[in-house]
């Protein structure tokens, strides 16, 4: 099966910011996602200076992560934005704006409307609060 638009495009895009595994930890918090045989799951540490390059985000609040989830067969992908916080609901929603809306333009310049159809964007906010 030939690779998905939105797959190969954060491999390419994305690949400077590409963490090994499934799991991301960060403000004590950690994600972790199991994958069975037939899925595809890649995370890429967007809150670096090599994410933020790749979302002309330098120097501006940018989310975690992005997640990538696909399904071998299907059609249908996801990508995620993921923001970890100890606290700070309103700061995290505000990081995984700015990612979104960069992410936006970036696929509205680089899939064509039909390929979009089979795209779903989420957001995942995962707030640890301490005493």
């Amino acid at each position: 099966m030939e690779e998905k638009r939105l797959h190969r495009l954060v491999k390419q895009h994305f690949s400077s910011c590409l963490l090994s595994g499934t799991s991301f930890k960060d403000a004590n918090i950690t994600v972790s996602i199991k994958t069975n045989q037939d899925e595809i799951i890649y995370f890429f540490r967007i809150d670096s200076d090599e994410g933020r390059e790749c979302l002309n985000l330098i120097n501006k609040p940018c989310c975690d992560c992005l997640v990538f989830y696909s399904k071998k067969g299907k059609v249908a992908e996801i990508l995620g934005f993921l923001e970890l916080k100890a606290v700070g609901f309103h700061e995290a929603t505000e990081q995984i704006i700015k990612a979104y809306d960069q992410v936006k333009i970036l696929l509205d310049e680089q899939m064509d409307r039909n390929s979009l159809r089979n795209v779903t964007l989420a957001a995942y906010i995962c707030m640890s609060h301490q005493a």
